[in-house]
């Protein structure tokens, strides 16, 4: 079901769901204010080309940088060079990962990823490239638990098909696949608006979110400050406190 909004409905809780409309026409009221039609052909005509030239620039783009990052040859490649190429681990990743960022642009509309998203790494900084191309690893305290209790059966129908909705939504952009499953990751739901759920994937049950660490970077306070003050400098630290509240 998609779900269409009106401009004053835009903001109430209960338009806020996942399959709602992408509010296009507040783009189009500046544009065309009159919203004559001729206006707004000419407006989606505009959008689609600039759309084919943006997935156009993405895949030469990404091919300019890979002939330059492995130093291919500029004519078309024969069988003999591809395999050798093909030998190196960086060029693999890099041929696959680019090719799933342009098969993901090339099915983006104007305004969505249908299929889903992932960061052009060739764009990045050489010293994060590999990072962003690969994914951050996550920092690990011990072994991962192997979590296999099954999920429990929702009784209630319509959020039974919620959850399937959502999940198909993941799966069809590429985000979760087939393959050979070691743990289990439950979850649980909430009410979004008045006619939506949103998915909460618990790892506190599995104990996953036991084992994995991240670092953390407290905010600096009043005390913090007031490290570096000299005795000669010309605020309190009434005044310095006061500051720092507001």
């Amino acid at each position: 079901v998609k779900v269409t909004v009106s401009g004053g409905d835009r903001n109430a809780k209960a338009t806020k769901v996942d399959n709602a409309e992408v509010p296009f026409y507040l783009w189009n009221d500046v544009l065309v204010p009159d919203e004559n039609d001729a206006g707004i052909k000419a407006l989606n005509l505009s959008r689609k080309a600039c759309l084919r030239w943006w997935k156009n620039k993405v895949r030469k783009e990404f091919i300019a940088w890979l002939k330059q990052a492995h130093k291919m040859p500029e004519e078309s490649l024969d069988s003999r060079t591809f395999a050798k190429l093909s030998k190196r681990t960086e060029f693999v990743k890099d041929i696959s990962a680019g090719r799933e960022c342009i098969f993901r642009c090339g099915g983006a509309t104007w305004w969505e990823w249908k299929e889903g998203s992932r960061p052009l790494f060739w764009r990045w900084p050489s010293s994060y490239r590999t990072q962003i191309r690969d994914g951050i690893d996550v920092w690990c305290k011990g072994p991962l638990p192997v979590w296999q209790v099954p999920q429990r059966y929702e009784k209630d129908t319509s959020v039974w098909e919620g959850m399937r909705d959502k999940l198909t939504v993941v799966r069809a952009k590429g985000y979760m696949g087939p393959g050979p499953v070691r743990a289990l990751t439950s979850y649980f739901v909430v009410e979004k608006g008045e006619d939506d759920i949103r998915m909460v994937y618990d790892g506190a049950k599995s104990a996953l979110n036991a084992m994995l660490w991240a670092p953390w970077f407290p905010l600096p306070t009043v005390e913090n400050l007031l490290r570096a003050v000299v005795s000669k400098f010309s605020r309190s630290r009434k005044r310095m406190e006061r500051d720092c509240q507001r």
